[in-house]
This record gives C-alpha cells, structure tokens and sequence, in this order.
C-alpha cells in the first residue's frame, strides 16, 4: 500500500507524489507532474462558481431536470418554491416538474416538450401567485432528449396590472 501527497514545487509547478514501501524496509518514491491537471481543476472550480452566482442572480426558479423528474440542478429560487435546499433536491424526483404528478395533465408544458422537442410554456395560479413556465427540451449531439430546463418566473404583478387595465378598458 502506498502513501500519496500533492506538492507544489518552487517553480509553481505540482507534482503527486507516491511512496511504495518495499519488502526490505525501504520505499520508492514516484513522482508525477500534475500542474495541467490542478490548472483544469481550478478553471472548471471557477467556472461552476460563475455559472451558480448567474443562476442565482435571478428571481426565476431554474430547474435542470431528467425525463423521469430527478433535479441535476436547481438554482436558490427554485429550492426556495419547494422549501428546500438546492442540495437537498439534487439528485431527488420531483415529478410535477415534468408533469408526472398526480394532478399533472397532458397540457403540462414539459409533456408537450417532450413530445415536440420544442419549448413549451403555460401561465398558472398556485397558492395566490400566478406563473409562467416555459420549459425547453435538451438535447444531445443526436437529437434525442436528455434533460428539460425548467424556467418558472412570477407573473403575479405582470398579471394584476393586466387584469385591472382590462378591467379599466371594459369600464370605458
């Protein structure tokens, strides 16, 4: 069994390095320059810290979801609409995200999605608010649905403002 530490070097450069124990009492010592690997790790670190800080930046709930409803991600606002932690949703089934839910019908925007591979959108009311979800098929280098983006935003004032200027235009 060998013993393994990452080292960074005067130079800047890290290295792996590896102790093998020998049958003597000895050991030898292997030593692997990992710098590339180090860079790519922090630049794909970096690059999940930007993509998380714009999803939530947003006041929209963003769900990235599977065909079967398992979230692979959810922004703060989405996690907050189900009273939860970002980090408690990923990986678990929410299936009204994709109209699987018991009260789900076939005009769920995510049916339709699937069923065209074209975004679909609906406006709904739930507990007072009213939302527009928009939800767009993703797909892969062969065109076939791997995942569903799940965009809810809330209409509530957008749609109070509507209904009393058509109240206003009706009273005309």
């Amino acid at each position: 069994r060998f013993v393994s530490h990452e080292q960074c070097t005067n130079n800047g450069r890290w290295v792996l390095v590896k102790e093998y124990p020998t049958f003597d009492g000895g050991f030898v010592l292997s030593r692997t320059d990992i710098t590339e690997t180090k860079r790519i790790e922090r630049a794909l670190a970096q690059s999940e810290a930007n993509l998380r800080a714009v999803l939530n930046a947003t006041d929209e709930a963003i769900y990235l979801v599977e065909p079967n409803g398992q979230v692979a991600a959810v922004n703060s606002e989405g996690a907050r609409r189900f009273g939860k932690s970002a980090e408690v949703m990923l990986g678990r089934r929410y299936p009204s995200l994709v109209g699987l839910g018991r009260s789900s019908k076939s005009d769920h925007p995510a049916r339709i999605a699937v069923a065209t591979g074209e975004p679909a959108r609906r406006v709904r009311q739930d507990g007072g608010r009213w939302f527009e979800d928009v939800v767009y098929p993703v797909l892969d280098e062969r065109g076939q649905l791997v995942r569903l983006a799940v965009f809810s935003s809330d209409i509530t004032y957008r749609k109070t403002v509507d209904d009393a200027l058509a109240e206003s235009e009706a009273n005309i």
